[in-house]
């Protein structure tokens, strides 16, 4: 992920998945962020999990800007 502005924001990766662990269980939540760090600037992130191994389906991402105290999220997932 690229934060190309320097805007005095920044970009955010949420990550909307299910997974299997006794059951089915959906999580969303802000995977990597380019907080604390001055753009231009790309951040990765390999792996976002907890544990190795988990079956998962129903991923889908958003990408998402910081400004003020809330994130402003496109408005489709991917």
């Amino acid at each position: 992920m690229t934060d190309s502005a320097s805007d005095g924001h920044y970009a955010a990766l949420r990550v909307h998945r299910r997974y299997l662990m006794l059951g089915w269980h959906t999580l969303t939540d802000y995977v990597i962020t380019t907080k604390g760090y001055k753009a231009p600037k790309t951040v990765t992130k390999s792996r976002w999990w907890d544990k190795e191994g988990w079956v998962m389906k129903d991923f889908w991402m958003q990408v998402c800007k910081q400004t003020g105290g809330y994130y402003r999220c496109d408005s489709k997932w991917r």
